[in-house]
């Protein structure tokens, strides 16, 4: 339980900024190839049924918010189930933040290497990416929400890009629609699991929130919009290339991008990145927050930023694992698979917990 100060709190705005942001990240550049070679080009479908499934994880994790509204998820594990079990989903959380914040710098650095900065050291990028990470973090969360809001007004010029070639679209490539089967459907669903993940941080980051009343608002905001921009980005792709050329490149958007120029600017691939890269700080900083806070529940630190340099270390290490951008993408599945228990089985499991002892509780005063 705490009191949070007003000048250290969250606006909705703000709370918007920071669980998009965190979604939004690397997934996005290999999201039409990552889906299209199950679900062919109903990869929208998937989407669609991924947003839905994610839209009622985003509410029950509300409702358990609601329940402990001055706690974090670390806290609600504790009071729910002990300190032994809460020390175990800590430890789950913690672990997850720091392999999260690994692949989605290392698989940007891959990016970078390969259309940017080929003769850089990756060691240098994934530092380089981590200072300024690292930096965002020495402060409380209002200077990561803050920045949130300037990166989701500046996001929006990456996704009008997309129409400047809008005349080459081709809907045919769509068609017949549900070609690739209910069972394809379903997997590519699963598979876009790791393009979701973060909305569920809101089980961290729910104290901070200033106007509880507009809690359910955010997230459903936040899941719709996002979907909306992992479905125009794939359907764009499709729609240009076609799904055999959109599944054999490894980074499609990037590929659209360099397909043609608007006036002014040579390299609309190089733009989008830089661009890009905003939220790429986020995604990082955001899911490296939860490791922290889920490091300083652990050991009972007075202020998340002791935790930091721990942290910030073994994010630099994990993100030097991978040998090539093929292991890198294997480890991003098993983020993937990591990211089903932050957010679907926990939340739900604390949530029937809750409801369980609250039973309880009413038939004892009764």
């Amino acid at each position: 339980m705490r009191t949070i100060p007003k000048h250290k709190t969250l606006t909705n705005f703000q709370m918007f900024s920071l669980l998009t942001g965190v979604m939004i990240g690397t997934g996005i550049l290999s999201l039409p190839k990552d889906l299209g070679q199950t679900a062919g080009h109903d990869l929208w479908i998937s989407l669609l049924v991924g947003g839905g499934l994610v839209l009622i994880g985003g509410t029950i994790s509300v409702l358990l918010c609601r329940k402990f509204p001055d706690s974090n998820v670390f806290e609600m594990s504790e009071t729910l189930l002990g300190r032994f079990f809460g020390a175990v989903i800590a430890i789950y959380y913690t672990l997850f933040g720091i392999a999260g914040s690994a692949v989605v710098t290392r698989i940007y650095s891959d990016i970078i290497a390969s259309v940017g900065l080929i003769r850089t050291p990756q060691t240098v990028v994934i530092l380089l990416i981590l200072l300024v990470v690292t930096y965002l973090l020495r402060g409380d969360i209002t200077v990561l929400g803050r920045y949130s809001e300037i990166v989701t007004i500046i996001i929006f010029p990456a996704i009008v890009i997309y129409f400047a070639n809008i005349q080459n679209f081709n809907t045919e490539n769509f068609l017949p629609v549900g070609a690739a089967g209910i069972e394809n459907i379903l997997k590519a669903t699963a598979a876009s699991f790791y393009s979701f993940f973060g909305f569920e941080f809101i089980l961290v980051f729910y104290p901070f929130l200033k106007d509880k009343k507009y809690d359910m608002k955010i997230m459903w905001y936040v899941i719709h919009y996002v979907t909306a921009v992992y479905i125009i980005s794939c359907v764009f792709i499709v729609g240009f290339f076609g799904i055999g050329r959109a599944t054999s490149i490894f980074w499609p958007i990037i590929g659209y991008l360099k397909t043609f120029r608007i006036p002014f600017f040579e390299r609309i691939d190089q733009l989008y990145l830089i661009i890009w890269m905003q939220t790429i700080f986020i995604t990082v900083a955001g899911t490296m927050m939860v490791s922290l806070y889920g490091f300083s529940h652990l050991f009972r630190l007075k202020h998340h930023k002791y935790a930091l340099p721990v942290v910030a270390l073994a994010v630099f290490i994990a993100a030097l694992i991978p040998r090539n951008v093929v292991q890198t993408y294997k480890y991003a599945d098993i983020v993937g698979y990591m990211a089903v228990g932050t957010m679907f089985i926990i939340p739900v499991f604390l949530y029937q917990v809750s409801l369980v002892k609250g039973l309880v509780k009413g038939n004892e005063r009764s």
